[in-house]
């Protein structure tokens, strides 16, 4: 929906810069749109690249960016549930957040391993000994 704001706001400067009459403004409205819409197409077309019966090239940085994607939503801290919703895509690679995705997704699998080798074990969180 953001994306289609944006849009909206596209074609109005658009309209206002060149008017409906005017041969160039299709041109620049198009132009302009498709820097809009470019990244969320870009996800979608990622994130349907996690499900098996999509067809197309699963290349290591489209697995790598499914990876980081799902661990990102799953992360539990605070300052980056929701991020990917406020903010440009840019900021889910900030050094901050990769780093508290990284640091979350190391926990849960120590979690899951531990689960694998010890059932009834103590279980382990971060800050936590």
């Amino acid at each position: 929906m953001s994306a289609g704001t944006v849009t909206v706001r596209a074609l109005e400067k658009c309209l206002a810069t060149y008017g409906l009459a005017d041969p160039r403004m299709a041109g620049q409205f198009f132009a302009a749109q498709a820097r809009v819409q470019r990244t969320p197409w870009l996800l979608s077309a990622v994130d349907d690249l996690r499900l098996p019966a999509t067809a197309g090239n699963r290349s290591p940085s489209v697995r790598l960016f499914n990876w980081y994607r799902s661990n990102l939503v799953a992360c539990p801290d605070r300052r980056v549930g929701g991020r990917q919703f406020l903010r440009p895509m840019s900021s889910l690679f900030a050094p901050r957040v990769a780093s508290r995705v990284l640091v979350s997704a190391m926990w849960r699998r120590l979690k899951d391993m531990g689960r694998k080798t010890a059932p009834n074990g103590p279980s382990m969180s971060p800050g936590v000994a």
